[in-house]
């Protein structure tokens, strides 16, 4: 019995420290929501990540209860034209920030329930490959 509370609480120890450095590895800031007009069937989600850990991040959905479906995307200009592709995953290198943003990486949400409220906070959830998730929240915002 001795040996078995070390060890146990050796192990219990390693998990809350696995459990908190996923939380932390990645930072995100500045979230908005693109405010459309009311009959738009889609609008986008910009955000700042930072990747503070040490190794790769690959972000493979962003989910919310809020809305249906949420896709990540790229726009890139391919001859001489915007181009814009569903993505399988973005890919954070360690110790970066990451910029979703206009004419760049972006979320992309579908089926919106109702018009979006200017100011409204939503709540959002970023997952990794590792099925770590990190959640923020993004203001709905009218963009020029």
């Amino acid at each position: 019995m001795k040996l078995f509370l070390p060890l146990f609480y050796s192990f219990f120890t390693f998990i809350i420290n696995l459990n908190l450095n996923a939380s932390e590895s990645l930072l995100i800031t500045n979230a908005k929501i693109r405010i459309v007009p009311p009959a738009a069937p889609a609008t986008a989600l910009y955000m700042e990540i930072k990747n503070q850990s040490k190794k790769e991040v690959k972000i493979i959905a962003i989910t919310s209860k809020e809305f249906k479906k949420i896709e990540l995307h790229e726009m890139k200009h391919e001859n001489n034209m915007m181009t814009m592709r569903k993505l399988d995953f973005i890919t954070i290198k360690p110790e970066t920030l990451l910029e979703l943003k206009r004419g760049s990486y972006h979320g992309m949400i579908f089926d919106l329930n109702s018009p979006l409220q200017k100011d409204k906070k939503y709540q959002f959830q970023i997952i990794d490959s590792e099925k770590n998730q990190y959640s923020f929240t993004a203001i709905a915002t009218e963009f020029n």
